[in-house]
């Protein structure tokens, strides 16, 4: 009995309630509804059999059978609540699970538009430097000796790839190197990324250093680069801007298509 007396208490506690969600309270005052339905129809049941098989002296036929009548009625309507109230818990559940699925479905659909939305934004994005990377571009070439010359060679019309030749260039520069571009255009599939020109035997001593220098930089800074260089172009064009010897170069590509899981 106490158990029972402290389940109705916990049932409609208004603290006990605000600890579940809506549709769960719901459903269980629904539950107690029926049951307070049913303990209603047994309290009436009982009336009408104490009613036929106590009938007072007093008591005419018609008015045990209008007393009869009013707790049949009575009682049909309770039948009626309780069978509501059971379906009333039913279509709460079926609609749940539907408003459930449905937010499921959204939520798969939100996670796919951000993933394109992140894969729009990763193929649209131009490549930078970070303050980190200029810095030790820089440091490296500070301590590497004598400044050179470096000529950097991008794809002709290919603005993405200048501006992050651009940036590579400014660090050189702020350590006393000469700059220059050369835009070259191609029969085929240009390379991507960035390329430096592997360093051959018959180079003089000084295009040597020049271009080691310039490896050591884009490894101080952790900048990803291959060694090798594309086929000769079917056009090119030089910049203005004077250099001289030891000249060192640098392919800056396009930039390559991100991978994307899934």
């Amino acid at each position: 009995m106490k158990s029972w007396v402290s389940r109705f208490r916990n049932h409609f506690s208004s603290n006990a309630a605000a600890k579940k969600n809506p549709t769960a309270a719901l459903e269980s005052l629904e539950r107690w509804s029926a049951r307070a339905a049913a303990i209603i129809f047994v309290g009436i049941a009982l009336e009408a059999w104490e009613t036929i098989h106590f009938q007072k002296p007093t008591e005419s036929n018609w008015e045990i059978a209008a007393i009869l009548i009013a707790d049949a009625a009575v009682g049909a309507g309770l039948i009626i609540e309780i069978v509501c109230i059971l379906r009333a818990i039913v279509e709460t559940r079926r609609e749940k699970r539907e408003s459930d699925e449905k937010i499921s479905v959204a939520d798969r659909a939100a996670a796919e538009a951000k993933r394109e939305t992140e894969k729009i934004k990763a193929i649209a994005s131009w490549r930078t430097l970070t303050d980190d990377e200029r810095t030790a571009i820089k440091s490296s070439l500070d301590t590497s000796g004598e400044p050179a010359s470096l000529r950097f060679v991008v794809l002709a019309n290919d603005p993405e790839s200048l501006y992050f030749a651009q940036q590579l260039a400014l660090p050189f520069k702020l350590a006393g190197w000469h700059v220059g571009y050369r835009f070259e255009s191609y029969t085929h599939a240009p390379l991507t990324n960035i390329c430096l020109p592997p360093i051959a035997a018959n180079w003089l001593d000084e295009q040597k250093t020049a271009a080691l220098k310039v490896r050591d930089a884009l490894v101080a800074a952790d900048i990803s680069f291959a060694w090798g260089w594309p086929i000769n172009p079917y056009m090119s064009t030089d910049s203005t801007h004077p250099l001289f010897a030891p000249i060192a170069w640098m392919y800056v590509g396009p930039k390559p298509m991100p991978r994307f899981e899934g």
